[in-house]
């Protein structure tokens, strides 16, 4: 017979584990959630790349906002079309690496 402590002991342990694999499982979600590319490590701004702040968490964020930008296209090196400039730079930040404007305008035109 096991002892009535015991299996509270066990119960309550096998109650942590759950909730530990529970909140692993939020975590991979959130993770999932964060874009694509590196995630680097901070303590001040400065030490971010690409236009990214460094957050309460440090980690270096992209907290480019773009919505309600006038739409002049523009061509960059990675030969893709953005919207606007502030897409652009978003899409650098995002992946962090560096992306430049070749032209002004859609790259199917000012490329050929």
């Amino acid at each position: 017979m096991i002892p009535k402590c015991f299996a509270l002991h066990f119960i309550l342990n096998l109650i942590l584990l759950m909730e530990d694999v529970a909140e692993a499982r939020s975590r991979k979600q959130r993770l999932e959630m964060l874009p694509k590319g590196p995630i680097r490590t901070c303590r001040k701004s400065w030490e971010c790349r690409y236009g990214a702040d460094c957050n309460e968490n440090n980690t270096c964020v992209c907290t480019h906002h773009c919505k309600g930008q006038k739409q002049f296209p523009v061509c960059a090196s990675n030969r893709h079309t953005y919207k606007n400039l502030c897409k652009l730079k978003k899409a650098s930040c995002m992946q962090q690496r560096p992306i430049t404007i070749k032209c002004h305008g859609d790259c199917d035109t000012c490329l050929s």
